[in-house]
């Protein structure tokens, strides 16, 4: 057999002839830039280039100027002084006027300015023409849809008709005449003969406070009801010609009336400061107390047809429905909704009453739907500026009184418009023109024929017709 021939195992510390010629020229290499010396010239030019010096910015105090010797002058009535240096007098502290408690006259009530005979005679001319007409109709269905176009303001359709801020508005439910009652922050009554322009307004000092809720009878139209922060509930007999006391609180100054809401021919719902529900019989002036929250009682809204349902807005930002005929306490609502912020009012809709429209201070305007089952059913939300600051009134929608679909609002945009929204959504149509030029926070619409009015914060009533 053969043998076969094996090369020998390299050991440890074996280099190839490879490496060794590596390793030769690294050596070459080295020996080559010792020669050159870099390492010297190196370390010669870092000693010749030398960082540049920082410059310090040097701040130098300004010398103080010498103090004046004239002394600072101060403000006399600051100092509560007069210009010759004595005291001024105390001023008296003026108390709060009393509160129109039972029964007054329209000719008691009328306001520094306000002739009697002119008043009497306007209130008399409304009586006369409640007397002429028939029972109230609904309004026909698209009344309104089909009017809004050619609906205008001119010269001759807006006047101031109260003393300050209106809080609100309505429409005397005549069907041939067109008489606006609007309730200011001082508690002031306007009424105004639309067709008269500025000789047809009247005021009555009604209140000493905010009228929040001012309404007509939905049945007779013959009383005209008002509701406010100084704790009275009060309605205008236009047949007696006289203010009667509807309700009144205990006279606590802590207690205070917000809203009202009729319910059939004698009742009346009114929200008070400290979440109860008064519901007021009219015939005997009984009332009865229900509570339904913790807050305020901020709007009630009762449906056209199915008067036991009810839906009301409690502060600071919670919607209520309630069933009247089952109500036990604020346990008892049918169902609850939790806004995001607060809500200022939350109204149904006046024809079939399925939809539910409230507005919020978080900039929206939310829908439902579902009341004549019993339910609030969020169906859309619309981003809408609601701020309207301190000095304004705040917005509160209103529905068509023909339709389900359509409702106004107030608007902050310029030009200064009233806003015709959609339940879908989009902005279905706007209320302005050149001599609307101020934000009507208050909108209302006649029961009977086509005509919107917009109240501003200055006192001031603009018609569309």
């Amino acid at each position: 057999m053969p043998q076969v021939k094996h090369e020998p195992n390299p050991g440890k510390g074996y280099i190839s002839e490879y490496e060794k010629t590596i390793q030769r020229n690294i050596k070459e290499r080295m020996e080559m830039l010792k020669k050159l010396n870099l390492d010297v010239i190196k370390e010669e030019a870092k000693a010749a280039i030398s960082p540049p010096k920082k410059k310090r910015k040097v701040f130098r105090r300004a010398k103080p100027e010498p103090m004046s010797s004239v002394p600072t002058r101060r403000s006399l009535r600051i100092s509560k002084l007069e210009p010759s240096g004595e005291p001024l007098p105390e001023r008296p502290v003026t108390p709060p006027p009393p509160r129109k408690l039972g029964k007054e006259t329209v000719q008691d009530a009328l306001v520094d300015g306000s002739t009697a005979d002119g008043a009497l005679g306007f209130i008399e001319d409304i009586k006369q023409w409640l007397s002429k007409q028939e029972r109230r109709q609904d309004i026909p269905a698209d009344s309104y849809t089909q009017a809004l176009a050619n609906m205008t303001v001119t010269e001759d359709t807006w006047t101031k008709v109260t003393p300050q801020r209106i809080c609100s508005m309505a429409f005397c439910p005549l069907q041939d005449k067109l008489v606006v009652a609007a309730g200011d922050k001082r508690g002031v009554l306007g009424l105004w003969d639309v067709s008269l322009a500025d000789a047809g307004v009247h005021q009555l000092a009604a209140h000493n406070r905010h009228i929040n809720g001012l309404s007509f009878a939905p049945h007779d139209g013959h009383h005209c009801f008002t509701t406010s922060y100084d704790g009275i509930t009060r309605r205008l007999d236009l047949q007696k010609m006289e203010l009667d006391q509807v309700y009144a609180t205990a006279g606590s100054d802590d207690l205070y009336l917000i809203h009202h809401a009729h319910v059939g021919s004698a009742g009346l719902l009114i929200g008070r400061s400290d979440g109860q529900l008064v519901r007021v019989d009219l015939r005997s002036s009984d009332s009865v107390l229900h509570r339904v929250g913790s807050g305020d009682v901020r709007y009630i809204s009762v449906h056209p047809s199915r008067e036991h349902t009810v839906v009301t807005v409690e502060r600071p930002s919670t919607i209520s429905l309630w069933d009247m005929r089952r109500l036990k306490g604020e346990r008892s609502a049918l169902q609850r909704v939790e806004l995001p912020r607060a809500c200022s009012s939350a109204s149904i809709s006046r024809r079939a009453g399925d939809a539910l429209v409230a507005l919020s201070s978080d900039d929206t305007i939310r829908l439902y739907s579902g009341l004549n089952s019993g339910d609030m059913l969020p169906t859309k939300t619309i981003r809408h500026n609601n701020h309207t600051g301190r000095w304004l009134t705040t917005f509160k929608p209103t529905w068509l009184p023909d339709s389900d679909d359509l409702f106004l609002v107030g608007s902050m945009d310029r030009p200064r418009r009233m806003e015709v929204y959609d339940r879908a959504g989009p902005v279905y149509h706007y209320l302005m023109g050149e001599e609307l030029q101020s934000v009507c926070s208050t909108i209302v619409c006649h029961p009977t024929q086509p005509a919107i009015a917009g109240g501003n914060s200055s006192g001031r009533v603009y018609v569309f017709q």
